[in-house]
């Protein structure tokens, strides 16, 4: 029997891969980095450490120098992304009903994202969801990103329910994995990644709207 529902954010309940993707290759043509969109596939759902660092490394950085040029890129890619956010990040169509009609069923439900708390934060009081959420867990509140189970695996030790009675949202490939591994059942959405790239997961929709929880 499922009784806990963790959703991840981006992609998921907020439209706002096509921004980060804007951000992000901002901030790779500013540091010189080659990027397109086969590499760009293999980021999407990486902790911010992993969206510049390995790139860094390539091209030479290394030890103290890494770590403080990685923390400037992400400084500034927070800093660009919230300021668009601000006015252009829009919910998905539906999501607030389904996030609303899954908590009046009596589900326990999370957020769990790879993104950083104050977007998080911006995100559940910008569309009035935070109500709704019994946990809403960062990328800041683990040591290990997706695709490592980590997060999820906390977030359901967290709301006291097991892998079998949890079902996870997820968009991107590293998210499925960090679903798959934590022993839950995952759920993609076609949001980010055409069907046939999310084999991976238990179950595909087309949008957040079609969401069933059929146990």
């Amino acid at each position: 029997m499922i009784k806990a529902i963790i959703f991840d954010m981006d992609g998921v309940i907020v439209n706002s891969e096509p921004l980060w993707k804007i951000v992000n290759f901002e901030i790779y043509r500013k540091y010189k980095i080659f990027m397109d969109d086969k590499i760009y596939e293999k980021v999407i759902g990486r902790v911010e450490e992993e969206v510049f660092g390995p790139f860094f490394e390539e091209k030479g950085f290394s030890g103290k120098e890494l770590e403080e040029i990685n923390k400037k890129a992400i400084k500034e890619r927070r800093e660009l992304f919230m300021k668009k956010a601000e006015k252009r990040l829009e919910m998905f169509k539906g999501a607030k009903e389904k996030i609303i009609e899954l908590k009046n069923k009596g589900y326990k439900l999370a957020i769990a994202t790879s993104s950083f708390k104050s977007l998080m934060d911006l995100v559940v009081d910008k569309f009035e969801i935070r109500e709704y959420f019994d946990i809403l867990y960062s990328a800041e509140d683990v040591k290990n990103g997706k695709p490592n189970p980590e997060i999820y695996l906390k977030t359901m030790n967290k709301l006291n329910v097991k892998p079998n009675e949890t079902v996870i949202i997820e968009d991107s490939i590293n998210g499925i994995k960090a679903a798959k591994a934590s022993g839950a059942y995952c759920i993609a959405v076609e949001t980010t990644n055409p069907k046939e790239k999310l084999i991976v997961a238990d179950k595909v929709i087309k949008e957040i709207n079609k969401l069933d929880i059929p146990f």
